[in-house]
């Protein structure tokens, strides 16, 4: 049976922040096929062994480096090859958390450009803050979306695993109930990339993960991004969006070629290469290309001059938040040239 299609389906403009997610995510999908189909491929090789009471270095001579931590009988390295495959599910917990965190962060600095108030310092650290200032702010409520209930239960899942000895809890229990309550078909979804339905979690029980709850974890973190990706496009001014596009092909796409005539080709090509669903009009473009000049956007310019600001008196959440930007935007030596 083939896998399914774990990419989120539906209209997203190709930002680099989303593209940086969807390699992230791509990148560890691989990782986590490969692992598990390695570890069956080893499983079934170490069955055909007869003696399973053998080690592993005398079945395979010449590999003693690889096995100096693993030296056991086969018997025993099946079982513990089986049980290592749930356990990078809960390797993946914090990682798939991470990445669409990251996204977050990456849409809020959009919106800041678009001229909405920035977080409050103590807003920084919680991607539960982060959603509640998106929320508040940009009027983009995920918090009753079928992909955001379902990726909370992945959160709750993390931060029991991260904090709570790996115990349930009632916030985990509670997000459970609510997906089965509330989000049935985002839990189809979940099923169908995992091929083995979410538990019912009691307070106090064990959190058992599944060999392919890994993937639907990161299937869960970028269905949830795809929500906040086209919510987010809507919120700002065409005219910025217009402005990013042209930031986007000179900073990362084809920078060398800014002078050149081409640059107007170059950039309704990448506007309906990758931000179709905004539908920029030839004149939005070429008034951006003509806004932007020999410097970055002038929105960019001046949010990246405030979090500089922000960052010399001290405050260490704006320092981070100032380093965010930066990460954010990978500017190069040629960018920061441009904002002097």
């Amino acid at each position: 049976m083939p896998a399914p299609n774990v990419e989120p389906q539906g209209p997203v403009l190709r930002h680099r922040g989303w593209e940086v997610l969807t390699r992230t995510r791509q990148e560890a999908n691989r990782s986590v096929n490969a692992i598990i189909a390695a570890s069956r491929v080893a499983d079934r090789a170490i069955a055909a062994v007869g003696d399973q009471r053998r080690y592993l270095p005398e079945v395979y001579p010449g590999d003693e480096a690889a096995f100096e931590a693993f030296n056991y009988r086969l018997g025993d390295t099946r079982s513990h090859i089986r049980d290592a495959r749930g356990t990078l599910s809960a390797i993946l917990l914090p990682y798939a958390v991470a990445i669409y965190n990251d996204y977050v962060v990456d849409c809020i600095a959009i919106a800041l450009l678009g001229g909405y108030s920035p977080p409050s310092a103590k807003l920084i650290p919680g991607l539960s803050a982060l959603h509640e200032w998106l929320a508040e702010e940009v009027k983009i409520d995920l918090s009753s979306r079928p992909q955001m209930i379902l990726f909370d239960v992945v959160r709750q899942l993390r931060n029991r695993a991260v904090h709570g000895g790996g115990l349930a809890d009632d916030a985990l229990a509670d997000a459970r109930e609510r997906l089965r309550v509330e989000a049935s078909g985002a839990e189809a979804d979940w099923l169908s990339v995992a091929r083995s339905p979410l538990p019912n979690y009691s307070v106090g029980e064990p959190i058992h993960l599944g060999e392919l709850d890994g993937r639907a974890m990161l299937y869960a973190a970028g269905n949830v991004a795809r929500e906040l990706n086209w919510e987010l496009w809507t919120k700002i001014p065409r005219g910025l969006a217009a402005d990013l596009v042209v930031a986007d092909y000179r900073t990362s796409r084809r920078p060398h070629a800014w002078s050149h005539e081409a640059r107007r080709t170059g950039v309704l090509g990448l506007a309906e290469a990758s931000y179709s669903p905004l539908d920029l009009t030839d004149d939005e473009c070429s008034q951006a290309i003509a806004r932007s000049g020999g410097n970055a956007p002038p929105q960019l310019a001046r949010v990246l001059r405030t979090l500089d600001n922000a960052a010399g008196i001290g405050n260490a959440a704006d320092r981070k938040r100032a380093a965010m930007a930066r990460t954010i935007f990978k500017f190069g030596p040629t960018t920061e040239a441009w904002l002097q």
